[in-house]
Protein backbone atom coordinates (compact mmCIF):
# COMPACT_ATOMS: atom_id res chain seq x y z
CA UNK A 1 0.00 0.00 0.00
CA UNK A 2 1.53 3.23 -1.10
CA UNK A 3 2.01 5.84 1.68
CA UNK A 4 0.96 9.36 0.59
CA UNK A 5 2.92 12.54 1.24
CA UNK A 6 1.33 16.16 1.51
CA UNK A 7 3.24 18.45 -1.47
CA UNK A 8 5.81 18.29 -3.76
CA UNK A 9 7.26 21.43 -4.66
CA UNK A 10 8.91 20.71 -8.23
CA UNK A 11 10.68 23.13 -10.11
CA UNK A 12 12.78 23.78 -13.35
CA UNK A 13 15.06 26.80 -13.52
CA UNK A 14 17.51 27.65 -15.62
CA UNK A 15 18.66 31.05 -14.29
CA UNK A 16 17.47 30.59 -10.91
CA UNK A 17 13.79 32.77 -10.51
CA UNK A 18 11.98 29.75 -10.44
CA UNK A 19 14.08 28.13 -7.72
CA UNK A 20 14.34 30.70 -5.94
CA UNK A 21 10.28 31.01 -6.05
CA UNK A 22 10.31 27.27 -5.66
CA UNK A 23 11.71 27.25 -2.39
CA UNK A 24 9.99 30.31 -0.89
CA UNK A 25 6.82 28.20 -1.78
CA UNK A 26 8.58 25.29 0.08
CA UNK A 27 9.29 27.19 2.96
CA UNK A 28 5.71 28.77 3.38
CA UNK A 29 4.37 25.34 3.18
CA UNK A 30 6.19 23.74 6.28
CA UNK A 31 7.56 20.56 6.68
CA UNK A 32 4.65 18.87 4.49
CA UNK A 33 6.47 20.18 1.08
CA UNK A 34 8.49 18.29 -0.56
CA UNK A 35 11.92 20.42 -2.61
CA UNK A 36 12.14 18.81 -5.90
CA UNK A 37 14.72 20.26 -9.09
CA UNK A 38 13.40 18.86 -12.14
CA UNK A 39 16.68 19.14 -13.56
CA UNK A 40 18.45 16.54 -11.33
CA UNK A 41 16.51 13.70 -12.56
CA UNK A 42 13.87 12.78 -15.05
CA UNK A 43 10.48 12.53 -13.38
CA UNK A 44 7.49 10.28 -14.23
CA UNK A 45 4.07 9.55 -12.71
CA UNK A 46 5.33 7.07 -10.18
CA UNK A 47 7.27 10.37 -8.38
CA UNK A 48 4.20 12.16 -8.52
CA UNK A 49 1.70 9.36 -7.28
CA UNK A 50 2.54 9.50 -3.49
CA UNK A 51 1.52 13.43 -3.49
CA UNK A 52 -1.66 14.66 -2.69
CA UNK A 53 -0.94 17.48 -3.87
CA UNK A 54 1.67 18.86 -7.15
CA UNK A 55 3.44 22.78 -6.97
CA UNK A 56 5.15 22.55 -10.45
CA UNK A 57 7.03 25.88 -11.74
CA UNK A 58 9.24 26.46 -15.12
CA UNK A 59 10.31 29.60 -17.09
CA UNK A 60 8.12 30.77 -19.79
CA UNK A 61 9.98 30.29 -23.32
CA UNK A 62 8.29 30.87 -26.40
CA UNK A 63 5.25 30.53 -25.22
CA UNK A 64 5.97 27.65 -23.05
CA UNK A 65 6.26 26.47 -20.06
CA UNK A 66 9.43 24.93 -19.43
CA UNK A 67 9.15 21.43 -18.37
CA UNK A 68 5.12 21.31 -18.30
CA UNK A 69 4.95 18.27 -19.97
CA UNK A 70 5.35 16.76 -16.95
CA UNK A 71 1.44 17.65 -15.84
CA UNK A 72 0.08 17.71 -19.09
CA UNK A 73 1.49 14.38 -20.00
CA UNK A 74 0.82 13.08 -16.38
CA UNK A 75 -2.98 13.88 -16.37
CA UNK A 76 -4.96 10.91 -17.53
CA UNK A 77 -2.52 8.52 -15.42
CA UNK A 78 -4.19 10.70 -12.10
CA UNK A 79 -2.98 13.77 -11.87
CA UNK A 80 -6.27 15.00 -12.72
CA UNK A 81 -7.81 13.56 -8.96
CA UNK A 82 -5.15 15.67 -7.52
CA UNK A 83 -4.55 19.29 -6.41
CA UNK A 84 -2.27 20.30 -9.33
CA UNK A 85 -1.10 24.07 -9.32
CA UNK A 86 1.31 25.32 -12.07
CA UNK A 87 3.30 29.15 -11.63
CA UNK A 88 4.63 30.43 -14.50
CA UNK A 89 8.01 32.76 -14.56
CA UNK A 90 9.23 35.89 -16.88
CA UNK A 91 9.17 38.96 -17.21
CA UNK A 92 6.51 40.44 -19.45
CA UNK A 93 3.55 38.27 -17.82
CA UNK A 94 1.70 41.77 -16.65
CA UNK A 95 0.80 41.97 -19.78
CA UNK A 96 -2.63 40.08 -19.90
CA UNK A 97 -2.33 38.87 -23.97
CA UNK A 98 0.41 37.10 -22.83
CA UNK A 99 -1.14 35.51 -19.97
CA UNK A 100 -3.79 34.82 -21.99
CA UNK A 101 -1.42 32.91 -24.77
CA UNK A 102 0.36 31.07 -22.14
CA UNK A 103 -2.52 29.33 -20.94
CA UNK A 104 -4.07 28.75 -24.61
CA UNK A 105 -0.55 27.04 -25.37
CA UNK A 106 0.08 25.22 -22.24
CA UNK A 107 -3.19 24.08 -21.42
CA UNK A 108 -5.54 24.31 -24.60
CA UNK A 109 -3.50 23.07 -26.80
CA UNK A 110 -1.85 20.49 -24.80
CA UNK A 111 -5.25 18.66 -24.39
CA UNK A 112 -6.42 19.10 -27.57
CA UNK A 113 -2.86 16.61 -28.33
CA UNK A 114 -3.89 14.59 -25.26
CA UNK A 115 -7.91 14.20 -26.24
CA UNK A 116 -6.59 13.38 -30.09
CA UNK A 117 -4.61 10.04 -28.79
CA UNK A 118 -5.46 6.97 -27.02
CA UNK A 119 -7.55 9.08 -23.98
CA UNK A 120 -10.01 10.04 -26.75
CA UNK A 121 -9.88 6.81 -28.59
CA UNK A 122 -10.76 5.02 -25.07
CA UNK A 123 -13.39 7.24 -23.93
CA UNK A 124 -15.12 7.11 -27.16
CA UNK A 125 -15.56 11.07 -27.47
CA UNK A 126 -14.63 12.89 -30.39
CA UNK A 127 -11.43 15.06 -30.16
CA UNK A 128 -11.64 19.18 -31.17
CA UNK A 129 -10.93 19.88 -34.49
CA UNK A 130 -7.31 20.82 -35.17
CA UNK A 131 -8.38 24.64 -35.91
CA UNK A 132 -9.93 25.17 -32.53
CA UNK A 133 -6.19 25.82 -31.32
CA UNK A 134 -5.32 29.71 -32.54
CA UNK A 135 -1.76 29.14 -32.31
CA UNK A 136 0.52 26.36 -33.55
CA UNK A 137 2.63 26.02 -30.50
CA UNK A 138 5.41 28.54 -30.83
CA UNK A 139 4.75 32.26 -30.07
CA UNK A 140 3.13 34.30 -32.82
CA UNK A 141 5.50 36.84 -33.87
CA UNK A 142 3.60 39.97 -32.23
CA UNK A 143 3.09 38.11 -28.93
CA UNK A 144 7.07 37.52 -29.10
CA UNK A 145 7.62 39.64 -25.93
CA UNK A 146 5.38 36.82 -23.80
CA UNK A 147 8.37 34.23 -23.93
CA UNK A 148 11.31 35.79 -25.62
CA UNK A 149 14.47 35.02 -23.15
CA UNK A 150 14.71 32.97 -20.26
CA UNK A 151 13.34 33.79 -16.55
CA UNK A 152 16.21 35.04 -14.05
CA UNK A 153 16.89 34.94 -9.81
CA UNK A 154 16.73 37.43 -7.50
CA UNK A 155 20.62 37.44 -7.43
CA UNK A 156 20.58 38.46 -11.62
CA UNK A 157 21.08 35.34 -13.44
CA UNK A 158 18.01 33.90 -15.39
CA UNK A 159 15.60 32.01 -15.62
CA UNK A 160 12.66 33.00 -18.28
CA UNK A 161 11.67 36.56 -19.43
CA UNK A 162 8.08 35.50 -19.85
CA UNK A 163 6.27 36.88 -17.31
CA UNK A 164 6.26 39.37 -15.37
CA UNK A 165 3.10 40.97 -12.66
CA UNK A 166 -0.23 38.99 -12.57
CA UNK A 167 0.07 36.42 -9.69
CA UNK A 168 -4.04 35.65 -10.28
CA UNK A 169 -4.46 31.89 -10.98
CA UNK A 170 -6.14 31.17 -14.10
CA UNK A 171 -7.83 27.81 -13.93
CA UNK A 172 -10.68 25.93 -16.06
CA UNK A 173 -12.29 24.12 -13.46
CA UNK A 174 -11.91 21.23 -10.73
CA UNK A 175 -9.56 18.93 -11.91
CA UNK A 176 -11.68 16.56 -9.80
CA UNK A 177 -14.80 16.99 -11.11
CA UNK A 178 -14.42 17.44 -14.70
CA UNK A 179 -14.62 14.00 -16.97
CA UNK A 180 -12.97 13.71 -20.53
CA UNK A 181 -16.44 15.20 -22.27
CA UNK A 182 -16.59 18.00 -19.99
CA UNK A 183 -12.92 18.64 -21.02
CA UNK A 184 -13.19 18.48 -24.77
CA UNK A 185 -16.45 21.28 -24.25
CA UNK A 186 -14.36 23.40 -21.97
CA UNK A 187 -11.33 23.63 -24.44
CA UNK A 188 -8.80 24.09 -21.58
CA UNK A 189 -7.05 21.31 -19.28
CA UNK A 190 -8.62 22.85 -15.53
CA UNK A 191 -5.23 23.43 -14.25
CA UNK A 192 -4.99 26.26 -11.98
CA UNK A 193 -2.21 28.56 -13.27
CA UNK A 194 -0.11 31.94 -11.51
CA UNK A 195 1.69 34.09 -13.22
CA UNK A 196 4.69 35.14 -11.50
CA UNK A 197 7.64 38.29 -12.29
CA UNK A 198 10.78 37.27 -12.87
CA UNK A 199 14.32 38.96 -13.55
CA UNK A 200 16.78 39.20 -16.82
CA UNK A 201 20.11 39.63 -17.42
CA UNK A 202 20.97 40.21 -20.64
CA UNK A 203 24.73 39.89 -20.38
CA UNK A 204 24.29 36.27 -18.60
CA UNK A 205 21.89 34.70 -20.99
CA UNK A 206 23.70 31.67 -23.42
CA UNK A 207 23.62 30.18 -26.24
CA UNK A 208 20.02 30.07 -28.32
CA UNK A 209 18.49 31.85 -25.34
CA UNK A 210 20.65 35.14 -26.21
CA UNK A 211 19.54 34.22 -30.03
CA UNK A 212 15.95 34.25 -29.02
CA UNK A 213 16.21 37.78 -27.20
CA UNK A 214 18.00 39.23 -29.79
CA UNK A 215 15.73 37.92 -32.18
CA UNK A 216 12.57 39.34 -29.77
CA UNK A 217 14.13 42.53 -29.12
CA UNK A 218 14.65 42.93 -33.42
CA UNK A 219 10.81 42.16 -33.51
CA UNK A 220 9.37 44.53 -31.17
CA UNK A 221 12.11 47.54 -32.12
CA UNK A 222 11.21 46.83 -35.94
CA UNK A 223 7.09 47.65 -34.82
CA UNK A 224 6.07 43.67 -35.58
CA UNK A 225 4.28 43.42 -32.18
CA UNK A 226 2.82 47.31 -32.69
CA UNK A 227 3.87 50.60 -31.13
CA UNK A 228 2.17 50.15 -27.79
CA UNK A 229 3.68 51.47 -24.07
CA UNK A 230 3.35 47.78 -23.16
CA UNK A 231 5.96 46.75 -26.06
CA UNK A 232 7.74 49.78 -25.32
CA UNK A 233 8.05 48.76 -21.54
CA UNK A 234 9.07 45.31 -22.46
CA UNK A 235 11.78 46.87 -25.03
CA UNK A 236 13.54 48.81 -22.29
CA UNK A 237 13.53 45.54 -19.70
CA UNK A 238 14.91 43.40 -22.41
CA UNK A 239 17.84 46.22 -23.58
CA UNK A 240 18.55 46.57 -19.65
CA UNK A 241 17.31 43.71 -17.71
CA UNK A 242 15.61 43.93 -14.75
CA UNK A 243 14.95 42.36 -11.28
CA UNK A 244 10.87 41.86 -10.76
CA UNK A 245 11.22 39.11 -8.73
CA UNK A 246 8.91 39.81 -5.59
CA UNK A 247 8.43 37.53 -2.40
CA UNK A 248 5.07 38.67 -1.79
CA UNK A 249 3.41 37.38 -5.52
CA UNK A 250 3.61 33.38 -3.61
CA UNK A 251 0.91 34.15 -1.33
CA UNK A 252 -1.83 32.85 -3.57
CA UNK A 253 -0.30 29.92 -4.73
CA UNK A 254 0.75 29.13 -1.14
CA UNK A 255 -3.38 29.28 -0.10
CA UNK A 256 -4.50 27.64 -2.98
CA UNK A 257 -2.33 24.35 -2.12
CA UNK A 258 -2.97 25.07 1.67
CA UNK A 259 -6.46 24.93 0.40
Amino acid sequence: MMNTKDTAVIYYSKYGSTAQYARWIAEALGPGAELIDARARKLKYRDLAPYDTIVYGGGIYSGGIKGVELITKNWSKGLASKRVIVFAVGVAVDIPANRDQCMEINFKQRLISWTTGDAAADAGASAPAPDDASASGSAPASDAPASGSPDTSASGSSDSAGGAGSSDGTAAGSSESLGLKELLSQKMMPVQCFFLPGALDPAGLKGLDRHIMNLTRKMIGDGASGSTADNADVVRRLNEGCNLVDKDAIRPIVEAARS
